[in-house]
């Protein structure tokens, strides 16, 4: 099912913000590992197995890293400090949760507001 929203980071939408949907885990299935990235306005679409497809139902759990700071030559964006300085990776104690139905009509998540420390 199509996943969307807006991240606002300090009021302003931001891009380069990493988020990981952490399925709540259920013994018999597998393990996926949905994520999605902010783009210039602060938008980002879902996907778990290929872009932009979306999350299967269940319960989910967001976390967020805040990689958008200045690029060094040769860095990967994975390689750059969390400019959130951690505050939103744990899933056992963030906020920000979704549910996804069986089936209905896509979800907008609206405006994600973060702050930095």
């Amino acid at each position: 099912m199509p996943v969307t929203g807006i991240v606002h980071v300090d009021g302003a939408p931001l891009a380069g913000i990493e988020i990981s949907f952490h399925a709540e885990e259920k013994a018999t299935s597998h393990r996926i590992f949905p994520k999605a990235t902010t783009d210039a306005d602060g938008k980002f679409q879902a996907w778990s197995y290929r872009k932009d497809d979306g999350l299967t139902a269940g319960n989910y759990t967001l976390t967020f890293i805040d990689h958008s700071g200045p690029n060094q030559p040769f860095q990967r964006a994975s390689d750059k400090p969390d400019l959130f300085k951690k505050k939103y990776t744990n899933p056992k104690k963030s906020e920000f949760t979704l549910v996804v139905p069986e089936g209905g009509e896509p979800i907008d998540m609206g405006i994600i507001a973060l702050t930095r420390p």
